[in-house]
């Protein structure tokens, strides 16, 4: 194939388009990648898949979702403190962080009942 030629692009749903690393990431994304044109009568094309099974695809062929990178400004005091406490700890400190915001979560999950706590498993929202 030549440099002329196109490639046949990959059609996904608007929804299915992936969260991106870096501009490389996107880049390469996008060379094989194009979002379809929503139908007229706003039903989504079921030739295309579906977000989830965008999803599932992209899971089997590298592997589930990365953490996503966050933007949080915390007051400097409080960011020597956390690093401090990760060098006892002998840890980084965002894995610290991490770790904060990941069992304070469950916490407040169990309080509002979505956790069981005991059993640590997700209670139905149903009933």
């Amino acid at each position: 194939m030549t440099s002329s030629e196109s490639v046949p692009k990959i059609l996904v749903h608007a929804e299915a388009v992936p969260p991106f690393a870096d501009d490389a990431e996107e880049a390469a994304w996008w060379a094989t990648h194009d979002v379809a044109d929503p139908p007229a009568d706003g039903q989504l094309d079921e030739r295309l898949p579906s977000p989830g099974q965008f999803r599932r695809a992209r899971e089997q062929r590298v592997g589930p979702r990365r953490a996503q990178p966050v933007l949080v400004r915390l007051d400097a005091d409080v960011l020597d403190r956390l690093r401090a406490m990760a060098d006892r700890k002998g840890t980084g400190y965002q894995t610290l962080l991490k770790r904060f915001v990941t069992e304070r979560l469950y916490e407040e999950e169990q309080l509002e009942g979505i956790f069981d706590k005991h059993t640590r498993t997700e209670r139905s929202q149903d009933g």
